[in-house]
């Protein structure tokens, strides 16, 4: 993360970040439970009986836009996330291939973690399996025992009693009595009421099962959350966080228990991040429509995903289509070049883009600063970011097209900012040529291009060139029409940089077929 942060004071109430709620359903100031600015922070994490799917890694990524502009602000934040590795179907899909649980959940969750930071998402302060707190969550559904809330059974199950805890259905806005008419619960016999959710699990079969007093059994899935929170950060914390999806019953469930067991607030903001959809329907392997993170990372590049997850506000779904991806490709490419532009043009003048430079205009960084914050403040909306920063992109193209020395420092200070906002939403941070070469990847393959190769580019364009600068314009036009075939314009500039230079300054990607 950049050293750069507001001007503004997010504790002494200068300025307000308001997200919305799930819990109340409206938009609140976040006021964090410390005074002094330490925020805790849960997502409910992975859960690995199968490679990680775009969906899942689109939700960190969401998370991780919160993350960072929450730390821009000033806050000092704890994250913690937890990974699943006791499940039902991890333990269904152990039974039918005979795989080690244990084994294939490491090599799941490590491959996540390492697509995720090459995502650029920063990773959790505490990661914590659920297989690490076993002990845990056996003294919690106890706790909950002996509070009345919860009971065991001679088949060697507890549940926990819903109809003890008054406020059940707060967060998801759930009817009970539509809840049990509508056929919304799992009938098991051994339970009092249909409604009552596991704690603890007889399981005399699996080998992620371990001894508890009411005899081998393993957790429950809710519990899990609501133990490791305990555990790792106590409650109440700031906020909690995950897929829409886990609304109900897993996060309803969650803070049932939490706070039956705590007797306070489970959590002050609840945040749930929007499904994916691929092509207009949702992900399913049944319709084969289904992409890993693995995929999505190898065949678009981290740089085009993260840039496409920034689209569209946290909440709301996004539609994962290669032809919607390949329309973001200029966009994105363009904050490449404009930033290379300005570099190369300020060294011309010995200048390098630092705030400790003279030539550092504060009033415009200060002015810049509060353009970016009206956006992110307001509920962390990166896509009405993204509009402030494309317009950045645009004015400092603008003055690095036709500038003069004084406008250098403006263009100093823009690119500086116009770098360091990126950072924030983390999807600049990237290597060029790969970015170009993935990028090229995708418009090939969705407008149905020729293939054409880095080193191919880069010997064609210098050719180019050499034919200009000869008046062979036949030539010239000729390997322009090359390029075109591959996908690529080549856009004669007033400030043409040397070989070495222009490759990232005057590419573009033809989106049309």
């Amino acid at each position: 993360m950049s050293h750069f942060r507001s001007e503004r004071n997010y504790l002494s109430g200068d300025k307000i970040i308001k997200l919305f709620n799930t819990l109340s359903g409206k938009k609140e100031p976040f006021i964090p439970i410390d005074p002094k600015g330490n925020v805790k922070i849960y997502i409910c994490g992975l859960t690995p009986q199968d490679k990680a799917h775009f969906g899942h890694g689109l939700k960190s990524i969401r998370f991780d836009f919160i993350l960072r502009y929450l730390k821009y602000s000033g806050f000092k934040t704890k994250f913690v996330e937890n990974v699943t590795d006791i499940d039902d179907k991890i333990i269904a899909r152990a039974a039918t291939t005979g795989e080690d649980p244990t084994v294939f959940t490491r090599e799941i969750v490590d491959e996540f973690y390492r697509l995720l930071g090459e995502l650029k998402v920063l990773p959790p302060d505490r990661l914590i399996r659920v297989s690490q707190a076993l002990e845990e969550i056996k003294l919690y559904a106890k706790s909950l025992i002996d509070k009345g809330f919860a009971y065991a059974t001679s088949a060697g199950n507890v549940y926990f009693s819903v109809s003890k805890f008054s406020g059940y259905g707060k967060l998801s806005k759930q009817d009970l009595s539509a809840l049990q008419s509508g056929g919304r619960v799992e009938s098991e016999p051994d339970k009092i009421d249909p409604l009552d959710f596991a704690l603890w699990k007889k399981d005399d079969e699996s080998s992620l099962a371990v001894e508890s007093e009411w005899g081998r059994g393993r957790p429950g899935w809710h519990i899990e959350c609501s133990a490791m929170i305990d555990h790792v950060l106590g409650a109440p914390i700031d906020i909690h966080g995950g897929g829409l999806d886990l609304k109900f019953p897993h996060h309803e469930n969650e803070i049932a228990q939490s706070e039956a067991h705590n007797n306070c607030q489970l959590a002050k903001y609840w945040i749930h991040t929007g499904l994916l959809i691929v092509d207009g329907v949702k992900m399913s392997k049944s319709l084969g429509n289904f992409i890993t993170l693995a995929q999505a990372v190898d065949s678009y590049g981290a740089p085009l995903l993260r840039y496409l997850s920034a689209t569209t506000h946290y909440s709301a779904p996004l539609n994962f289509s290669e032809k919607f991806l390949a329309e973001h490709c200029n966009s994105l490419w363009e904050f490449f070049v404009v930033l290379k532009e300005a570099e190369l043009l300020l060294a011309k003048y010995d200048i390098k883009i630092d705030e400790s430079s003279p030539k550092f205009n504060r009033d415009l960084i200060s002015k810049l600063k509060v353009q970016f914050e009206e956006s992110m403040d307001d509920d962390f909306n990166t896509a009405a970011t993204l509009v402030f920063l494309r317009s950045l992109v645009r004015s400092l193209r603008e003055l690095c097209f036709s500038f003069t020395e004084n406008d250098l420092s403006e263009i100093l200070t823009t690119a500086f900012a116009l770098r360091e906002f990126c950072e924030i939403i983390g999807f600049i941070d990237f290597d060029l040529e790969e970015t170009f070469n993935q990028l090229l990847q995708v418009n090939r393959r969705v407008y149905q291009k020729s293939p054409i190769n880095l080193k191919k580019i880069k010997e064609l364009l210098i050719e180019r060139i050499k034919a200009r600068e000869g008046n062979d314009f036949k030539l010239a036009d000729s390997i322009r029409d090359q390029l075109k075939i591959a996908g690529l314009e080549y856009l004669d500039r007033k400030n043409d940089f040397k070989p070495e230079n222009w490759f990232f300054l005057n590419l573009r990607f033809v989106s049309r077929y």
